[in-house]
């Protein structure tokens, strides 16, 4: 009779260990992505982020908003630029101007 008593004390002690094991890995998982959050470059940005970041003018991204050349989006009180849509029509310019 003792056979089955040892079975579920052995159980129950591997059960802890495996729950305690998978506590372990979450809280490092959740530790990675709070501290990554934050980190690296944003996808959407304002035009004085962008002013900062290529050393532009915030009115030369607002002016080329307004006319169309870069696409831009107000979901909420700022208007916001894609990072990939700025991008592409700086490398597009430069393209431009560095052949003529």
């Amino acid at each position: 009779m003792s056979e089955p008593v040892k079975n579920t004390i052995l159980g129950e002690a591997l059960r802890q260990e495996i729950a305690d094991i998978i506590r372990s890995v979450l809280r490092e998982e959740i530790r990675t992505a709070i501290d990554a959050k934050g980190k690296g470059p944003r996808e959407c940005l304002r035009a004085e982020e962008l002013a900062a970041e290529y050393g532009l003018p915030r009115t030369w991204f607002e002016e080329r908003g307004r006319a169309g050349e870069i696409a831009r989006t107000k979901p909420g009180r700022y208007v916001l630029f894609k990072r990939r849509d700025v991008e592409a029509y700086l490398e597009s310019h430069k393209k431009n101007n560095g052949g003529s």
